[in-house]
């Protein structure tokens, strides 16, 4: 059966439906509704008793209204517009519980796969790993009601008790690394369980590894005197006498000598190798959740495997998504570049001459004496093919984009990536402009929304501040025109989203024309560049010379595009053409296509940004 929420108690409660994943609930009470639910689902739960465990200190009508606010706030995170009311939450005026249709939760299944596991047969092995995968941590850790801490406890044991049955049985079988694995996972849930310390002790001797095992004894014995002032029990202490005997291992067979067991961890690369590190640790470490561009991430990834192409540029305004989508592209490539993915941030790097220490960075190597950095350098990117990412390389463009030609021709390995503002205008560059998200047509339902990136981005992130935000069909409208105007760039609608505490959908339309004091952040975890969007539009102005600066902001009296001629005319500059393909090269303007006619265009943020730098 098809689950439409699977709820996870293990490490932490959580709620899963397809891509949307809850984590977040209005108040701790609420979250705690949700999990006693999903804790108990086998029968209906009475509203006094909920109002009593949850609020005790309450009296009944007050208990009553907080019973109900935290349920309502439920309804709107689980059971989305479109869905039948009580489909998830089933509630009449006595009693409360989960439709059992509608959710799964991990706590069912982890107790589906111990009773699988007690029945004779081949699954037993099967059924136990499936347990203790499903144990991702102590039950609900955020929650200390006795509810709670009764279960927490009865389950942890449970997941004890799977270690050590799985542990036994990959030993018997000759599995000694996933037997080794487990063994070692079961230690720290109760360091002082004597049992934990035999099956350790007569898997090291199956190995043919003694002296490991009489090491385990003589730090269980340790553990036992300054814990609880007692020594090993006597079937510990019998297990140790005879650990030299190969009787004592008659309970797990060695089956090899320690050179010849199957599946010997290999040693690890040496630090001092970049292959040493695993790809993804390389990459930024993302906070949110990636919608749409999935036709982008296709393109870009058959670009970077194609043997022709080493070096792809992705350009676009700031703001854009250059660097997100350049990493969530790069995240499937580690087989296609077994030297590894290497991320390197350049946004805070001005100096052209201070890319080699960026990248020697990114590579985690130690710093050579500067006569010898691009040579080092050189060296490590000229093995196995690797893919190395220049991040916001706009401002060292000029001076930097002859180093990365430099360095594609003498490591024949290499591909580049680099996110930047414009182009580098070198030679085999392939250029990937990357356009704001697509945005919705203002006549769509909130279940229309729900497939369109710019809306889902502005929920998804409105709903970290807010988590019972949801969209209706009465708010669709105003949703849908907040995107429109925002142009579905992604920093403007999560700028937008984070407003979502104070303000309401239909208040935002208002305040856009106010929009740069809208989209200022509070947030202390973006970068200086995007804690806004005046900022991040600032940044490219910044960079452009002089006579440029003064024709863009001209182009700001144009509303709805322009033609050549009339940037001619009205901005008075003869030199216009090569200033529109400098701005468009920026990405601060946008072409497109017309008959008779090519026209641009100022994205209407950037049209405000240029207009308020007129002189009065």
């Amino acid at each position: 059966m098809n689950y439409p929420w699977r709820i996870e108690l293990f490490g932490g409660l959580r709620a899963v439906s397809g891509e949307r994943v809850l984590t977040r609930f209005r108040t701790h009470k609420t979250a705690s509704l949700l999990a006693y639910l999903a804790l108990f689902p086998d029968r209906p739960h009475l509203r006094e008793e909920l109002c009593d465990l949850l609020w005790p200190e309450a009296d009944l009508d007050a208990g009553r209204m907080n019973l109900r606010v935290a349920l309502n706030s439920l309804r709107r995170q689980m059971e989305p517009p479109g869905t039948p009311h009580g489909a998830v939450l089933s509630a009449d005026r006595s009693k409360i519980h989960l439709t059992p249709s509608a959710c799964l939760t991990d706590i069912a299944e982890f107790e589906a796969a111990l009773a699988a596991s007690m029945r004779a047969g081949a699954e037993e092995e099967a059924a136990l790993t499936r347990a203790v995968s499903l144990y991702r941590g102590d039950l609900l850790p955020e929650i200390y009601d006795d509810w709670a801490v009764g279960e927490r406890e009865r389950l942890a044991q449970a997941h004890l008790g799977a270690l050590h049955r799985l542990t036994r049985l990959l030993t018997e079988t000759g599995d000694f690394d996933r037997a080794l694995d487990h063994a070692h996972r079961a230690l720290p849930l109760d360091p002082l369980c004597e049992k934990s310390h035999r099956l350790l002790m007569r898997l090291y001797a199956a190995m043919g590894r003694p002296d490991a095992a009489h090491n385990q004894f003589q730090t269980l014995t340790q553990l036992l005197r300054v814990e609880m002032n007692a020594v090993p029990s006597l079937k510990t202490r019998d297990l140790a006498a005879h650990l030299d005997d190969p009787a004592a291992e008659r309970e797990a067979p060695a089956l090899g000598t320690p050179s010849s067991m199957p599946g010997r961890p290999q040693l690890p690369p040496s630090p001092e190798s970049p292959a040493a590190h695993a790809s993804s640790d390389s990459l930024p470490v993302t906070w949110t959740r990636f919608f749409g561009r999935a036709e982008e991430r296709e393109h870009l990834t058959a670009l970077l495997t194609d043997p022709q192409t080493r070096l792809v540029t992705l350009t676009g305004p700031g703001g854009n998504g250059k660097t997100r989508l350049a990493v969530e592209a790069a995240r499937g490539l580690g087989k296609p570049f077994p030297g590894g993915v290497w991320f390197v941030p350049l946004a805070d790097v001005a100096d052209p001459r201070l890319l080699g220490d960026a990248i020697l960075a990114a590579l985690r190597l130690p710093r050579a004496p500067p006569a010898d950095l691009w040579a080092q350098i050189v060296a490590t990117l000229a093995g196995p093919p690797m893919l190395l990412i220049l991040d916001n390389f706009e401002q060292i463009a000029a001076g930097a984009a002859p180093a990365v030609l430099s360095l594609l021709g003498k490591a024949p390995t290499l591909t580049c990536l680099v996110t930047s503002r414009r182009r580098l205008d070198m030679p085999g560059e392939c250029e990937m402009p990357v356009a704001p998200l697509p945005v919705p047509d203002l006549a769509e339902t909130a279940e229309q929304l729900s497939r369109s990136a710019s809306a889902q981005v502005f929920v998804d992130r409105a709903q970290a501040v807010r988590p019972d935000f949801a969209v209706s069909d009465r708010s669709a409208p105003d949703l849908a025109a907040l995107c429109r105007a925002l142009e579905g760039v992604p920093l403007a609608l999560e700028l937008a989203a984070a407003r979502i505490r104070a303000l309401s959908l239909a208040q935002m339309r208002v305040r856009l024309d106010q929009r740069f004091e809208l989209l200022a952040s509070r947030r202390g975890d973006k970068g200086t560049r995007h804690r806004s969007l005046w900022a991040a539009i600032e940044w490219s102005y910044d960079l452009l010379p002089a006579h440029l600066q003064r024709f863009f902001v001209r182009l700001s009296v144009f509303r709805g595009g322009l033609t050549l001629e009339a940037s001619e005319a009205v901005c008075e500059e003869p030199a216009a053409l090569e200033s529109l393909a400098q701005l468009r090269a920026n990405s601060l303007l946008l072409a497109e296509d017309g008959l008779p006619d090519l026209r641009f265009r100022l994205l209407e943020s950037l049209r405000e940004f240029a207009w308020e730098q007129l002189s009065p």
